[in-house]
């Protein structure tokens, strides 16, 4: 019986291994094709020229805000409820079509005197794109959350993948046949996500089942009931992530926007970390929470966590000025907006491990006003720094809302959970503010000497972690010396 247990744990562990490594794949290819569009669209664009790009950004998350309607996340948690999944799929897509469709209309009608009211420095074109593209966001959208549901990491993967490497493709070439500005790059990324939208339709067609009879009020009504709830979080995330920019393109210009841009497009690729812990974490932290685990491992997974990402925040601040050759040099002030810029990664994946007193006592709502109340702060602080510090008071606003945005969901986590230590976070944010603070102010060879040191005290105050850590990779190397010794004289 005990030999039956330990076998079939085994077997969940390859699943969860095999799982976690397919779902991996897409992050990590798609980060690494990020990597070589960020040096192809600096060196081709002016600061002021991709600054531009952020208006198409900010529409595309904002639609998925409004026109998904929630759906999605009904889609996620009926999914494994509901026998039929085409008539699920298809009454989860009625909503979001529509509106994309009764958005597109409008916008292609009224493109010229929308896009004049907005701003005056876009071409209605942006518009136009944006609202030929707003269908199939849509239909991606819910065909790759069917996959993700069927828990087929390699195939969500190479999707992910080959959206981001068709894209830099057509940006490529539109840049080099067409026209060196933003329209070239929102077209190309449009040319490849529409591209990528037809092969997805294609994988996906026996899951797709377009009949008016498979249309069930009741189940469209559950769906709505449960979904809907979800649009004002999703529009309050949207301001906290979007404050930034439209504050900068209203307050400051386009100039300083391009170097925001460029900045925010070097940290998404360490948003790679997030991704994935957050994926391998989450069902794997829920488990433990059923089966009652001693809450001193959610404690150090906490500390183990913590110690890695501030030592990789400051290692990363420690080569910083190296992104000046994956940038053009006209980019060169971007350097100066990473070091802040970093707290949103960082802090969003350090609260997954201390904000899970939120999602044990099923009290998610709290997040609602959590966002609220952090996004008002965003947006308070955007106006004021952006005014006096242009994009680098940008970057401190918005790193020190997700700093309050952790601190927030660990304290009122702490409350609902168990009582956690708070000075040892408290001792670790201090370090990596002084950390950013440092790095935008001395702007000369001694901010070496400065982030060799607090490396040094980073692994000081997480002494004992190392110690943890150096003596588990010390008995993982002895065991698999140990099996490769016992392989050996077998096979002698």
């Amino acid at each position: 019986m005990k030999l039956k247990k330990e076998i079939r744990a085994n077997m969940e562990t390859k699943n969860l291994l095999k799982t976690f490594t397919g779902f991996a794949v897409g992050p990590i290819g798609a980060a690494g094709i990020n990597f070589l569009t960020i040096p192809i669209t600096t060196w081709f664009l002016s600061p002021h020229e991709f600054g531009k790009t952020s208006f198409f950004l900010l529409l595309q998350t904002l639609a998925a805000a409004v026109i998904f309607f929630g759906m999605d996340q009904s889609y996620a948690r009926e999914f494994n409820n509901y026998q039929n999944k085409r008539k699920l799929l298809f009454n989860c897509l009625v909503i979001p079509i529509i509106l994309s469709i009764a958005f597109l209309i409008l916008l292609i009608i009224f493109a010229h005197p929308v896009i004049n009211l907005i701003t005056k420095e876009q071409s209605s074109m942006v518009l136009v794109l944006f609202a030929i593209y707003l269908p199939f966001l849509a239909i991606e959208r819910f065909l790759l959350l069917s996959i993700r549901m069927e828990e087929k990491g390699f195939s969500f993967s190479i999707f992910s993948i080959l959206s981001k490497l068709f894209a830099l493709i057509f940006i490529i070439v539109l840049l080099m046949v067409w026209e060196k500005s933003y329209l070239a790059i929102i077209t190309a990324t449009v040319m490849g996500q529409i591209l990528v939208d037809i092969i997805l339709i294609i994988y996906c067609r026996k899951s797709i089942e377009i009949k008016w009879s498979n249309l069930d009020k009741e189940l469209l009504l559950k769906l709505i009931r449960f979904g809907a709830p979800f649009i004002p979080s999703s529009l309050i995330l949207w301001c906290l992530g979007s404050t930034d920019r439209l504050m900068l393109e209203k307050f400051s210009s386009y100039n300083e926007l391009g170097f925001y841009l460029a900045a925010l497009k070097v940290v998404g690729v360490f948003t790679i970390f997030q991704n994935i812990f957050s994926t391998f974490w989450i069902p794997i932290a829920y488990k433990w929470e059923q089966a009652t685990v001693d809450t001193k491992v959610f404690n150090k997974i906490s500390h183990y966590l913590s110690f890695i990402m501030s030592f990789v925040f400051v290692f990363i601040l420690l080569f910083k000025e190296l992104f000046v050759l994956l940038l053009s040099e006209r980019y060169h002030d971007s350097v100066y907006l990473i070091p802040f810029l970093l707290f949103t990664p960082i802090m969003l994946t350090l609260g997954e491990t201390t904000g899970l007193g939120i999602a044990f006592s099923r009290k998610t709502y709290l997040n609602i006003w959590i966002s609220m109340a952090v996004a008002s702060v965003n947006f308070a602080l955007n106006f004021i720094l952006i005014h006096y510090m242009s994009a680098v008071g940008a970057s401190i606003a918005t790193g020190g809302s997700y700093i309050l945005y952790f601190w927030i969901r660990t304290i009122v986590s702490r409350s609902l959970w168990f009582k956690f230590d708070l000075k040892y976070f408290l001792i670790i944010t201090v370090i990596l503010i002084t950390a950013a603070g440092l790095n935008i102010t001395v702007r000369n060879n001694s901010i070496l000497f400065i982030n060799v040191s607090l490396l040094i005290i980073i692994v000081y105050v997480n002494r004992q972690t190392v110690r943890e850590i150096l003596l588990k990779l010390q008995e993982i190397t002895n065991r698999l010396l140990f099996q490769k010794r016992s392989t050996s004289k077998e096979s002698g």
